[in-house]
């Protein structure tokens, strides 16, 4: 893995939300993408709620946008 340009703080994964289906998450991750916020889906396969993960940098306009999102619904 590569490291980040000099003077660039590195980026990290960090629990955006947890959802109940595999739709729900795509859908969300999808919105995301279209506004060039990168998240990925994670499971753990045991029952639990699928996660999704969002990069560190970017969380606060990602609960924006879900936060908007959920309003408009």
């Amino acid at each position: 893995m590569g490291q980040p340009p000099e003077g660039e703080m590195p980026r990290h994964l960090v629990k955006l939300t947890g959802v109940e289906t595999q739709v729900e998450a795509e859908v969300i991750i999808s919105m995301l993408s279209a506004y060039g916020i990168y998240a990925m889906l994670a499971w753990t396969g045991r029952g639990e709620p699928l996660t999704i993960n969002d990069v560190d940098a970017d969380l606060e306009d990602a609960r924006t946008l879900l936060s908007a999102a959920d309003e408009q619904n």
